[in-house]
């Protein structure tokens, strides 16, 4: 099963690379972190690199963990009927705005919506409005994304830390902000 999932990450992954042409976009390319390289085998413990995913967000439009190569990341993991998942997402957008200018990304995933189904980009859309998030908030039905990082546990909400490189920092169930401090240089 990983293996497939590695496959289909790598394809996305150089599927959207294939779509990069000239010179700038190659440079650009070039300079992606390592974590970024579909070659690289990704798992969720502490000092691992990030498995590329991709999933559907409030728009029905894909996002790539990908996307944020180079930031300091936070992976929310959650459910729309989680207390603490509600309580955190109060506090998401705040702590967003605070480092977003330092190079730092924030993807919200959900497995459920309110009546424990899996979220539609409907249900993501009324999430995202109703707390103020600009960063994407992504459907995982699957629960394939948090069960890599917090596989033993049905602790919600979970916080993935990566570095700039792509690289587990942390796994938990609060918002290391200190930690996001220190990734970042502040």
């Amino acid at each position: 099963m990983r293996h497939a999932l590695v496959f289909a990450a790598s394809f996305t992954l150089l599927t959207a690379c294939a779509s990069k042409s000239g010179a700038e976009d190659s440079a650009l390319l070039d300079a992606r972190p390592a974590a970024c390289d579909p070659e690289q085998l990704g798992g969720g413990e502490v000092g691992d690199l990030a498995p590329e995913f991709t999933l559907l967000d409030q728009d029905d439009a894909p996002q790539a963990l990908s996307a944020a190569c180079g930031d300091v990341t936070l992976l929310v993991f959650g459910t729309f009927w989680c207390g603490k998942c509600q309580a955190e997402a109060e506090e998401l957008e705040a702590l967003y705005q605070t480092h977003a200018a330092a190079g730092f990304s924030l993807y919200a995933a959900y497995s459920e919506n309110i009546d424990g189904e899996p979220p539609t980009a409907a249900d993501l859309s009324e999430w995202a409005d109703f707390y103020g998030f600009t960063f994407p908030t992504v459907a995982d039905p699957s629960k394939v994304t948090d069960r890599t990082y917090d596989p033993n546990t049905e602790t919600r909400p979970t916080n993935v830390l990566l570095s700039r490189e792509g690289r587990v920092i942390s796994v938990g169930g609060v918002i290391p902000e200190e930690e996001i401090g220190v990734a970042l240089g502040e």
